[in-house]
């Protein structure tokens, strides 16, 4: 199968995630269903997302995100083709679900993991507030595949409420404490690549904050 046509059957090409390696998959944020309730939290980590201004608001990138969530919901082959179209594109071994977006039910959240049991040489990393779909999946199916990273998000800025829960979780913080993203430090490079860090799909590494930036 080309390359364009499974992009059409997936909703549109995989993100251009330019600060970090590889390729990513977008939903849009606006319809998270934690996300859209904290936006109006004061102190909330999504009361200031990204994925809510700038270029997520031209009409063309909102259109293709909602084409995006369409195709998820709508073809049935969805995840044998995103296995397809991620053997294609795939250059470093490395990639990120929901650059903006979620897991919007335990049904896409499987597909996910089969996409992960099927490219066993693709790190995965999927940070997530869903922490429902979390609990559910780990009773019923147990732990997610070696090469897949769920990483629950603190709701709140400077939060730490996780007390030992979820086996990888993240923060974002004020001050600069344990692991911290050296991309979200202000002076260096930006990139994950510059700082020569994977950390986020790193299953050794159980708790990451992220510095407010």
């Amino acid at each position: 199968m080309t390359l364009k046509k499974l992009e059409e059957l997936v909703g549109g090409k995989l993100s251009a995630v330019s600060k970090m390696p590889g390729n990513g998959f977008s939903l849009p944020a606006e319809d998270c269903p934690t996300g859209s309730k904290l936006v109006k939290v004061k102190g909330s980590v999504c009361s200031s997302c990204y994925a809510l201004k700038g270029r997520y608001q031209f009409p063309k990138v909102k259109a293709g995100l909602k084409k995006r969530l369409k195709a998820v919901k709508e073809n049935p082959l969805w995840e044998f083709h995103m296995v397809e179209l991620i053997k294609k594109k795939d250059k470093c071994g490395y990639f990120r679900i929901h650059p903006s977006g979620y897991f919007i039910s335990l049904t896409y959240l499987r597909k996910w993991v089969f996409i992960a049991e099927s490219l066993p040489d693709i790190k995965f990393w999927g940070p997530t507030r869903e922490v429902g779909l979390i609990k559910q999946y780990r009773n019923l199916y147990g732990d997610f595949p070696d090469n897949l990273v769920i990483r629950v998000s603190n709701h709140m800025i400077d939060g730490h409420s996780f007390n030992g829960k979820y086996a990888y979780t993240s923060s974002v913080v004020t001050k600069i404490s344990g692991k911290t993203c050296p991309a979200t430090i202000k002076g260096n490079d930006s990139s994950c690549a510059g700082n020569n860090c994977t950390n986020c799909w790193d299953r050794n590494v159980p708790h990451i904050n992220y510095f407010l930036h």
